[in-house]
């Protein structure tokens, strides 16, 4: 899975830290996770952009704590591909409530992972 995030911040320590927040509603079904890059948003001033690698354990994570994770973050997100291989929330979305005020916009691309059914 690949996230790209865009978090109000002050430092790439306190995005690193805002992020880590993010992802803790599923920090137990994460393997590996690896920054792979943090930069100021060339658009937004005070927003920056982190990139991560993430390893699911087993490759996969239950549909339950899945959807839990996305609905603390946003009450609409938006699906690309058939099957869905990219979401998105954003505050420009008509409708959108991001509970968290750190959050601009979060892409997540999902690769080959599997979200099952319990």
């Amino acid at each position: 899975m690949f996230i790209r995030m865009f978090l109000y911040a002050k430092s790439k320590k306190e995005t690193i830290s805002i992020c880590s927040n993010i992802l803790s509603n599923i920090d137990i079904h994460i393997e590996k996770r690896k920054v792979v890059e943090i930069v100021p948003y060339w658009k937004i001033e005070g927003v920056f952009q982190i990139e991560l690698s993430i390893a699911l354990k087993n490759n996969s994570i239950d549909s339950n704590d899945w959807e839990r994770f996305l609905k603390t973050l946003s009450n609409i997100w938006l699906s690309y591909g058939e099957p869905i291989d990219e979401i998105l929330i954003t505050r420009k979305l008509d409708g959108s409530i991001i509970d968290n005020e750190k959050i601009e916009m979060i892409n997540i691309f999902l690769d080959n992972e599997k979200i099952i059914a319990k």
